[in-house]
């Protein structure tokens, strides 16, 4: 029981499912939940002194940690998402040898066939092919015998000091709220509770009793080392060594942890991954979708939800990640219905609707975005008016996958322009800059040069993107919102501005400022009023 909780007020369950990088869903759901979770006739207040138990796995588990600590869990978790990361490696650093491998099995794997093979590769190698590619692929051999001796493409290390970072994570364990980090234990594949309540309890199921084990965490870094352990993900993090034993993600037992929260009067389960669930609307997968290139072995979002791609031209990778992608969703979909005795009210389950990037892939645009869509999705599940509810989780995700689109316009200006500035030295040096100056012919006579004319194709999309906002408004409120939305169509997407050189300036203050590059711009963007 929460401390200061009268016994006659319900016991609040929070349960955070597994999903890598998709936790950041996760962040914005709950600190809908914190702020509006709860109405008391007129008035909302969070179900944050409510929070009986918090349950996780994966990721989850690492959320959960911080959700355990009470007071200040939503700042602690966006400052754990988001402080100081601008790309991946700041969050899940890759080792150095995935980092030179994985560009170039991309390039092989992700080409097609013909010219087109021919030329995605090039286009992906670029950065080994001035890393001297004969030399390395004269030792194919060793290169493929690393990847295959190797115990995970990413470290663990950043995850640790990022949790070690949290000010003051050890409140999770007198706080009053129990924590459950779930957990595999790699020799003996018994399902493994870490806790600050020992004994777990069996949670009524055969199957737990007989392979569930639990852990006690009677100190923070016990409580770090349990978190991490259930968000070892095989090939993706190295096994987690606790009292003598190794341990990997929980998933491969339990994805959504629900029995660890069925005493309580109400849960809220809140996923990474969105369910395939045919009724769906599929227009937002396909906006999500549209460009991205993903990582290696990683799902991506074009794996998720309705596919439509036809799968006699599809290549072994598109399907083992489809396979994948549907294995995930049947051990979600069993974890539900284990919580099925919970009926209507009592467990809300919060899920997302766009797959706004994939499980191993991240930049903050990106985590941005799809914090803001579990925010939304939030109130979708637990304050919209019932009469608005199937309207309003239409709007979050037409608002979600617009502001993928965006994201990913900007991406490719940003990419365009850092290309330019940083992999052409001798542009100024050409002698028809001199003699032809590109503003006197009207055209671009030189490839090398930023294609300015992608601005107008943002400030298009955030002019669509405000029409959804403001219907959202009209329909929902100010509540439905997280509080800074209007930043969503005045501002970029938050990115990293340089991708040679990590900054956070960008191009021009807003998408809506004038843009004039001079001979690296391909024409001037003229000052436009922001909607």
């Amino acid at each position: 029981m929460t401390e200061g909780v009268k016994e006659t007020e319900e016991k609040i369950g929070i349960v955070l499912g597994g999903g890598g990088t998709l936790g950041d869903f996760q962040v914005g759901a709950l600190k809908y939940l914190y702020s509006h979770g709860k109405k008391d006739g007129n008035k909302e207040r969070g179900v944050l002194p409510h929070i009986d138990c918090v349950c996780g796995t994966s990721i989850g588990a690492i959320n959960a940690a911080m959700v355990a600590t009470g007071a200040s869990s939503a700042d602690k978790l966006e400052a754990y998402w988001c402080k100081d990361v601008l790309t991946g490696d700041d969050l899940i650093p890759q080792h150095e040898w995935s980092e030179k491998v994985a560009p170039l099995f991309n390039a092989i794997i992700a080409g097609g066939s013909g010219i087109r093979a021919l030329w995605t590769f090039i286009r992906n190698s670029r950065w080994f092919l001035r890393e001297d590619l004969l030399r390395a692929l004269g030792d194919l051999e060793r290169m493929f015998t690393t990847v295959t001796t190797k115990r995970s493409f990413y470290k663990s290390d950043s995850l640790r000091r990022r949790l070690r970072e949290i000010e003051d994570l050890e409140k999770a364990l007198t706080s009053g709220i129990t924590f459950r980090f779930y957990a595999t234990n790699l020799k003996t594949g018994e399902y493994t509770c870490f806790s600050n309540r020992s004994p777990c309890p069996s949670e009524g199921d055969k199957r737990s009793q007989t392979h569930k084990v639990s852990i006690l965490c009677d100190s923070r870094e016990k409580l770090i080392e349990g978190a991490l352990a259930s968000a070892a993900l095989p090939g993706i993090f190295p096994p987690v060594p606790v009292n003598d034993n190794y341990y990997i993600d929980g998933f491969v037992r339990e994805n959504v942890p629900i029995r660890g929260a069925l005493h309580c009067d109400k849960i809220y389960a809140i996923l990474c991954l969105p369910l395939l669930i045919p009724s769906k609307n599929v227009a937002a997968n396909a906006l999500a979708e549209d460009g991205y290139t993903g990582c290696l072995f990683d799902i991506r979002p074009e794996d998720w939800g309705i596919s439509n791609k036809d799968w006699c031209k599809a290549d072994w990778l598109d399907i083992a990640n489809r396979a994948a992608a549907i294995a995930l969703d049947e051990i979600t979909d069993g974890d539900l219905t284990f919580g099925g005795e919970k009926k209507g009210d009592n467990l809300i389950i919060i899920d997302p609707l766009v797959p706004v990037h994939g499980i191993a892939d991240l930049h903050i645009g990106l985590i941005k975005i799809n914090m803001d869509q579990g925010y939304m999705r939030a109130f979708d599940l637990v304050n919209a008016p019932k009469a608005k509810s199937a309207q309003s989780g239409q709007l979050t995700e037409e608002i979600t996958a617009r502001r993928v689109a965006i994201w990913k316009e900007e991406h490719k200006l940003i990419e365009d322009w850092s290309d330019v500035i940083h992999r052409s030295p001798t542009r100024v040096c050409r002698p028809w800059r001199v003699f032809l100056p590109r503003r006197i012919l009207g055209c671009s006579c030189d490839m090398d040069v930023v294609d300015t004319t992608i601005l107008n194709v943002i400030r298009q999309l955030k002019k669509e993107l405000k029409r959804s906002i403001d219907k959202r408004l009209d329909i929902c409120g100010p509540d439905s919102l997280p509080d800074d939305y209007k930043r969503m169509y005045q501002r970029w997407e938050p990115h990293n501005w340089d991708i040679e050189s990590p900054t956070r300036q960008p191009i021009t203050a807003t998408p809506w400022d004038r843009l004039d590059l001079g001979d690296m711009g391909s024409e001037v963007i003229q000052k436009e009023n922001q909607p």
